[in-house]
């Protein structure tokens, strides 16, 4: 059933079962967050037992967090460039088997030349 299709089922029912059926919702939201909750605070106790919870102000947190992000950010630019070199290599050879193979078109090998210049 599509979300639009759930839509317009909803609308077929009565106002009072609509009421009931979005009171039913809303107390399921808040029980399904309490259990987040809950389970926030067991990993937080777990992180304090085990002595590797974060201490500090909330600027001092945000710090270490944002310190996290941008080693992330960085990982991920890295990978990216050695994906990129290494599709780059790969077409490269694959131009260099077909210049051997003399199946080479003029147009791939300006494109490759374009590339390796672009790096």
């Amino acid at each position: 059933m599509t979300f639009q299709e759930m839509v317009d089922s909803i609308e077929k029912l009565s106002p009072e079962d609509q009421d009931e059926l979005f009171e039913l919702i809303r107390k399921r939201r808040i029980e399904q967050r309490r259990s987040e909750i809950l389970a926030n605070a067991r990993l937080a106790f777990k992180a304090v037992d085990e002595g590797t919870a974060k201490w500090g102000s909330f600027e001092e947190i945000k710090s270490y967090l944002l310190e996290d992000r941008d080693r992330l950010f960085d990982l991920i630019r890295q990978q990216r460039i050695e994906r990129q070199e290494a599709e780059t290599l790969v077409n490269y050879q694959e131009l260099q088997q077909a210049i051997e193979d003399k199946t080479a078109k003029k147009s791939s090998v300006k494109d490759l030349i374009a590339d390796l210049v672009e790096e």
